[in-house]
């Protein structure tokens, strides 16, 4: 049978016109789609809420509310909203005593395990040297070529002259070549993100350091004085 009878309007209509029903002895609906579709829209019945007068607790201003979809307002605006949540986290963290590290010091973040900065660092009393022995392994070098390096350098940059390191663990940092791979020197934190930023070319960092240097001095004026026409 290619055709069947609608029990609703009565029309005999081709199988495709109806839904499928997998309880149905023949697989399909006893009413056709257009039936069906008639009968669906016949029974929805839209939510509709009158406006309710609300009094914001957070600022206390009156305003009227609308309840449609999802979970019901209750602050008269978002800025209301967000200091509300403000307020209720602020509230958590002082109930909570903040957070504070094993060995007892207040630490300032807000997620994972609270430790501070300095029980962060290997404590052990061969950490250094076993990091010293790393950075050794790494680019082949031995204690008397580090030896050398820091007496030649007189224990500072290779670049900008500072007798700080700086960055974590306040170590210098052995530059090399990566072409050649053959070590150049020691830097500081900085020097050395600064080398690695400029992709370790040393056409880059001339134009650089040329750039700088007619820039500087010249912030005040119109941009197209300062750049040369194309």
């Amino acid at each position: 049978m290619d055709e069947k009878t609608c029990t609703q309007c009565g029309q005999t209509k081709p199988l495709s016109e109806f839904h499928r029903n997998a309880r149905a002895a023949d697989g399909l609906r006893t009413a056709c789609k257009k039936c069906s579709c008639a009968y669906l829209r016949s029974q929805y019945q839209p939510r509709v809420h009158e406006p309710e007068e609300m009094v914001c607790p957070q600022c206390g201003v009156t305003f009227t509310r609308v309840r449609r979809q999802g979970q019901p307002r209750i602050y008269c605006s978002r800025q209301c909203t967000t200091a509300a949540s403000e307020e209720r986290r602020l509230q958590r963290a002082s109930a909570r005593g903040g957070r504070r590290c094993a060995c007892g010091a207040a630490v300032a973040t807000v997620v994972g395990t609270p430790v501070c900065p300095d029980c962060r660092k290997d404590q052990r009393p061969d950490a250094q040297v076993r990091e010293r022995a790393r950075t050794l392994r790494r680019y082949g070098l031995t204690e008397a070529d580090w030896d050398g390096l820091v007496s030649r350098q007189q224990d500072r940059c290779a670049i900008c002259r500072t007798d700080r390191p700086g960055g974590r663990g306040e170590r210098w940092h052995v530059d090399h070549d990566h072409v050649s791979g053959q070590v150049r020197g020691l830097l500081c934190h900085h020097c050395n993100m600064g080398i690695g930023f400029f992709r370790d070319d040393p056409e880059i960092i001339k134009a650089a350091a040329v750039y700088v240097a007619a820039h500087r001095g010249t912030s005040t004026g119109k941009a197209a004085d300062r750049w040369p026409s194309a």
